[in-house]
């Protein structure tokens, strides 16, 4: 797909938006889904090998999203990577893998990831995976959006609202609800239905899970939360309540939803006309803005309880205080007679406004005013937005109405900072981009360059039969398309070919292998490989090898083959002549000296000292010994020369029945068998019963000095490779020795204390040699010794 992307007009996606980290520790996987990624048109700007690579790589570059490895290896594998990533960084993850365990596949839905793609996998797969992970990502942010939207108009909102539980207790109540004090701030049993203020009725209905709505006069008095320090007679608020309970299934219902408005003005208005000004006081007095009521010689006649704060006095102090004194401006202790009068007055923003609406009855609105205040021995200054307003009363009273702006402006501020930061973070980012670009341009290139100079064709197919790309190896070969077919211009044909291997893989869909004789008569292994564009369709990859000189040397191969097969058959037949001839011609002059020996001992033994007779035992024991290794030799040129079966063999039967043939020919020994069970392997049946025999026989021979013998035939795993073993606790052997131990005819003990010539263990070595295995051996002496050996079939 890759090289399609290279020359195929149109089907170059476009580059997306979205970078996505690459976080896996197979290069060759992590560097095709760098191209699948980039012929999807996502950008890659990095890849990890590990875990910890890609935490830091995310913390780093703050991808969109991340498709990560689940098997990672090092300490912290693919699951620990995404649970980070996911915490520390809110990057969505998708997992690849091959394969998880039930275990890991658990672990990894603890990390609540955005999806999970199994290899191997379509790029279609990987393009829904990524498209559908990123909407989800996108519809995450937008519900937290929304969320904190709700959570602004619930707060903003001007109706008091609260929820409770099913108890009445309040579980989330906004600033309007807040603003009345104490109406959440219930003594002891902090409950709506302990409330003495809610009526009888409407308590009972809504336990019964009824929506109730009504007014109530509430008296903050009775319910002791309330201590007012205004002129109002009264701690009565009246409230419009709706009461709606949810989750009404249950008896009482799962919680309440209250909403209330405060209507005390409205039924005070019902009550009298003098109300309204009550409700200018409460206004007033209520106002989280300072504000302060001036007359014409700029002192207090009347101010708010923020204006009080503001101050650091107390309501009965500001009564006739200068408005500089009120302000708490460090500038009105310039003159006795208070705010305007200093010299430092004379440009102050604050006096200006306030003394032209005296004079003029203009208005000032929202005029930007810094104060300077004096705090714990040093200047600091806060912003205000002032307003000035005649009033329309006998006394030419204005209102001044102050709003602390100083946060605001030091947040305007850092906002302002980070836009320029960001700003700057944008531009360099642009030219990062910018850079990485050239650079994936240049490596494109390069990568273009590779496939012009591989040793070997490669060209891209079409249903259609078009050449939308060919390497110069290609092109070398057989010729430029020209917009024309492949039949066409290879074969000169005007139909498609009547077999075609090549497009067998877009019925299949599977990848093919096959050889090919092109037209310019050399021979060619083809690989075809299905896989589906950007746009959908299918294409196929086929890469040629040319196997022309790999074919001839192997005919020259096959010739050398017969040859020597033919030599090896004359060889053998020489050999079997040889064989023939040691035992025919050997075996009767030693069966002639045998028999003349045990004539002479048995005729002539009166005529013969005791000299004589040892001298003739002698020869007897040499010829039978003799005798012996010219069967032995046999027997190992036999091993050599037999014609290989393999069958199904087990091996622990076979090592239990000689176990057993050994016991009975030695009743009067305690010998302990242990054979391992379920041993099978493949092998010559012959073979791997006369190994078996002598390594068992040996175990027996080289035990017998020993009152007891303990013998165990089993099987191992050392370093991936099954290991079969027969051990003894005999007379063992010096490891010096060990070279030796294998050679036929090489003894490590004498005749007179073990019998034997040698041949066992050079059979054992020659039948592990056949079945492509390998032996060795490890001994103590007269602390026994163990035979190891494997056979190449196995793993």
């Amino acid at each position: 797909m890759c090289f399609h992307s290279l020359e195929a007009k149109g089907r170059i996606s476009t580059l997306r938006s979205e970078r996505v980290l690459i976080v896996e520790d197979e290069a060759i996987e992590a560097l095709d889904l760098q191209h699948r990624l980039a012929s999807l048109g996502f950008p890659t700007p990095e890849i990890a090998h590990s875990g910890e690579e890609g935490v830091r790589k995310a913390e780093k570059t703050r991808p969109d999203l991340v498709l990560l490895e689940i098997l990672l290896p090092g300490n912290m594998d693919g699951i620990m990577a995404a649970e980070k990533i996911r915490s520390q960084f809110e990057i969505p993850v998708i997992y690849l893998t091959a394969y998880a365990d039930e275990n890991t596949v658990q672990r990894a839905k603890m990390t609540e990831p955005y999806g999970y793609i199994v290899k191997p996998f379509q790029e279609r797969e990987l393009n829904i995976a990524i498209e559908v992970s990123l909407y989800k990502s996108q519809m995450q942010r937008k519900l937290r959006e929304s969320e904190e939207i709700f959570r602004g108009i619930f707060e903003s909102s001007p109706i008091g609202i609260a929820i409770c539980d099913s108890l009445g207790r309040p579980v989330s109540v906004n600033k309007a609800a807040l603003e009345i004090p104490g109406l959440f701030e219930m003594p002891g049993e902090s409950s709506m239905f302990s409330d003495p203020n809610l009526p009888k009725e409407p308590r009972e209905r809504l336990r019964n899970g009824e929506p109730v709505r009504f007014q109530i006069a509430y008296d903050f008095e009775k319910a002791k939360r309330l201590k007012l320090y205004d002129t109002r007679k009264s701690g009565i608020m009246w409230l419009d309540m709706s009461i709606t309970p949810f989750n009404t299934e249950q008896k009482p219902p799962g919680g309440y939803l209250i909403q209330f408005q405060d209507i005390t003005e409205i039924k005070r208005s019902e009550q009298a006309l003098t109300e309204s000004e009550r409700l200018l006081e409460i206004l007033f007095a209520s106002i989280p803005v300072s504000m302060l009521v001036l007359d014409k010689d700029r002192r207090v006649f009347e101010a708010n309880e923020a204006a009080a704060q503001l101050a650091g006095r107390d309501m009965g102090e500001m009564f006739g205080l200068q408005s500089g004194e009120a302000l708490q401006c460090l500038h009105s202790m310039d003159d006795p007679r208070g705010c305007g009068w200093g010299p430092s007055c004379v440009d102050c923003k604050a006096r200006l406004a306030i003394v032209d609406t005296i004079e003029s009855q203009r208005s000032h609105y929202q005029v930007e005013w810094q104060r300077p205040l004096m705090r714990e021995g040093e200047t600091k200054e806060k912003t205000f937005l002032l307003s000035t307003v005649p009033l329309p009363t006998a006394r030419n009273e204005i209102l001044v109405c102050l709003e602390n702006i100083t946060e605001q402006k030091r947040v305007e501020e850092e906002l302002r900072k980070a836009r320029d930061e960001l700003e700057t973070r944008v531009q360099e980012r642009t030219r990062g981009l910018k850079k990485a670009n050239e650079a994936m341009d240049e490596e494109r290139q390069r990568f273009n360059e590779v496939l012009e100079t591989l040793p070997l064709y490669l060209v891209l197919l079409t249903p259609d039969y078009q050449v939308p790309f060919a390497n110069r190896f290609f092109r070398e070969r057989f010729g430029k398309s020209h917009g024309r077919r492949c039949f066409e211009y290879l074969f000169g044909r005007t139909e498609p070919c009547e077999i075609c291997e090549t497009y067998k893989v877009l019925k299949t869909l599977a990848p093919l292998e096959w050889e090919w004789l092109g037209p310019d008569g050399r021979n060619y292994y083809v690989y075809d490989f299905p896989f589906t564009d950007t746009d959908g369709s299918t294409l196929i990859l086929e890469m040629g090898v040319d196997v022309t000189e790999q074919k001839r040397a192997e005919e020259a191969l096959r010739k050398a083959h017969d040859e020597l097969e033919i030599r090896v058959q004359e060889r053998t037949k020489e050999l079997e002549a040889f064989t023939y001839s040691v035992s025919h011609d050997l075996r009767a002059p030693l069966r002639s000296i045998d028999g003349f020996s045990q004539a002479l001992l048995e005729d002539y033994t009166a005529k013969l000292d005791e000299q004589g007779k040892d001298y003739l035992s002698r020869v007897r024991t040499a010829s039978q010994r003799m005798g012996q290794l010219i069967d032995d030799m046999l027997a190992l040129s036999r091993v050599t020369r037999s014609e290989m079966r393999h069958e199904t063999v087990n091996m622990s039967n076979v090592a239990q029945a000689i176990a057993d043939e050994l016991r009975k020919a030695e009743p009067h020994r305690q010998i302990d068998f242990t054979v391992a069970q379920g041993l099978t392997t493949e092998g010559d049946p012959f073979l791997l019963r006369q190994l078996l025999e002598n390594l068992l026989d040996n175990a027996v021979k080289f035990t017998s000095k020993h009152p007891s013998a303990e013998i165990k035939f089993g099987v191992m795993r050392r370093g991936g490779e099954r290991v079969y073993y027969v051990r003894d606790d005999g007379a063992g052997f010096d490891m010096s020795y060990v070279d030796k131990l294998f050679g036929p005819f090489q003894r490590l003990h004498a005749p007179t204390e073990f019998p034997g010539t040698g041949i066992g263990l050079a059979t054992v070595q020659r039948i592990v040699h056949r079945h492509g295995g390998r032996v060795w051996a490890e001994g103590v002496v007269e602390k026994g010794a163990t035979v190891y050996f494997t056979l190449g079939t196995e793993g």
